[in-house]
């Protein structure tokens, strides 16, 4: 298995393509790679069971992190986790992450009722949205990567057909069914400052995730409990 192999296998179904970097393009901003893995161990989020982005430990037929020629890259492909990403030294972070609902079916954790590219469950869209901008949060904290601004990419790709799913035995289900009818969904492009990613990071993680699902046609979000929600997570709390 090679990073190649592992991003067209993720592109099979649906997944998270993020895109950020600094407003100004400066190639050696970063002054080597291995500052780019180091940056990134840093800043890490660990707030579920998993880390954001994930960092391989080693090397093997599943998963692997290496330096190409001006940047750091790494990919596993393990259970439903599947990822792909690479840190660039002009400070340009690209990750694609796969679905994890379009994989359950195939878990060795079970969910066998559920299909590939049939859902997008609620809370891991919330979740996964709240680590993208605390990860975002704390490499301009912990680095001088974003001193001047940032630009901030988000799409979720392979969403047609693909219908709003609550899997949380302790939760009410959806009332009626929000479907996406269009094949991606491509966040309105951001470019912020390094005050409003430190300050403003929660408030702009769930701007994403009222977009995703306005796509979905669900107009009467409940706001106030994805906020909750995304506060216990930050709490470890959830």
């Amino acid at each position: 298995m090679n990073i190649e192999e592992v991003k067209n296998r993720i592109k099979e179904r649906g997944y998270w393509k993020i895109n950020f970097h600094p407003i100004k393009f400066i190639p050696d901003l970063i002054p080597s790679r291995n500052d780019c893995r180091e940056i990134l161990t840093n800043n890490i989020v660990r707030l579920t069971g998993w880390d954001y982005p994930h960092i391989p430990s080693h090397n093997d037929d599943k998963q692997a992190i290496y330096a190409g020629e001006d940047y750091y890259e790494a990919y596993i492909d393990w259970d439903i986790y599947k990822e792909v990403w690479r840190f660039y030294q002009s400070g340009q972070f690209i990750h694609y992450r796969a679905l994890k609902e379009d994989w359950m079916q195939e878990s060795i954790w079970g969910y066998n009722n559920i299909k590939p590219c049939s859902i997008l469950e609620i809370n891991m869209t919330n979740y996964t949205l709240t680590e993208v901008f605390e990860f975002l949060r704390r490499l301009t904290i912990g680095s001088k990567v974003y001193e001047d601004g940032v630009k901030i990419d988000v799409e979720l790709l392979n969403t047609g057909g693909r219908k709003l799913e609550i899997l949380e035995p302790n939760r009410a289900p959806l009332m009626r069914q929000y479907v996406a009818r269009i094949p991606e969904i491509k966040i309105p492009e951001k470019t912020v400052t390094k005050e409003d990613i430190i300050n403003k990071s929660r408030e702009l993680a769930l701007e994403s995730l009222a977009y995703v699902f306005e796509t979905f046609r669900w107009t009467n979000q409940p706001t106030e409990v994805f906020k909750s929600d995304q506060q216990k997570l930050l709490e470890r709390r959830f």
